[in-house]
């Protein structure tokens, strides 16, 4: 089953980078980071964005949601945590985003000479593919409300019960590695590492839904709000 796969890319300064996410992901939670480290944070943080390529492809497609079963027409799986999500929704919107190698090369380099550096990129990076999933997620926003649909938040195999392995199937679908760039080992990991795949719910009706930390059952991460 080929879908209509479709190729978004992003401007380094359109993309919000969150400090205060990437000084979570450094473990400083509720603390400060002191100005010495908070003027190497800015300094990385100019660094990364010469570095940083934001990609991402994106289809919409029909699904069916019976009990804990999902029908993407391509792949069939059971999750009862995906299913409570995508509970009402007759459609969905599957993509793999990334912000490329260059970070990854970055991140490397920098983890041969200067591990503090390294440290502060990896957190920088890991909020960048945050923020542009979170673009990514306002763009199909905007669309579904101007056909008065509603989305549902997006939700990643690892999450809960939805499991890791469907990522092949996920991204060959989409066409990543070519699309995007965006390819797995054979552990399923992705790279470039600072990737993420996702499915974002769509219905005709609104739903009051939890996001973020709140919809993981993972209760040993170290990110855990």
């Amino acid at each position: 089953m080929a879908l209509s796969v479709i190729t978004k890319t992003a401007n380094p300064d359109d993309v919000c980078i969150d400090i205060a996410e990437a000084l979570r992901y450094m473990g400083y939670k509720h603390a400060q980071p002191d100005q010495q480290t908070f003027a190497l944070l800015q300094d990385c943080l100019s660094e990364l964005k010469n570095a940083v390529s934001y990609t991402a492809c994106l289809c919409e497609i029909s699904i069916s949601v019976r009990d804990d079963e999902i029908d993407f027409g391509f792949l069939q799986i059971k999750s009862r945590d995906l299913s409570k999500n995508l509970s009402g929704c007759d459609r969905a919107v599957l993509f793999a985003a990334t912000i490329g190698a260059g970070a990854d090369r970055l991140i490397a380099k920098y983890g041969k000479i200067q591990p503090s550096r390294a440290l502060i990129l990896d957190a920088l990076g890991s909020a960048a593919i945050e923020g542009w999933c979170n673009l990514l997620n306002e763009q199909v926003r905007a669309i579904a409300q101007k056909n008065n649909r509603f989305l549902r938040p997006r939700f990643s195999a690892g999450y809960g019960d939805f499991p890791i392995a469907i990522q092949p199937q996920l991204l060959t679908a989409l066409d990543a590695r070519r699309k995007a760039g965006i390819y797995l080992t054979d552990s399923c990991m992705m790279l470039p590492t600072k990737s993420v795949s996702a499915v974002i719910g769509v219905s005709d009706r609104p739903k009051a839904c939890k996001t973020g930390c709140e919809i993981c059952s993972q209760t040993e991460c170290a990110y855990k709000a």
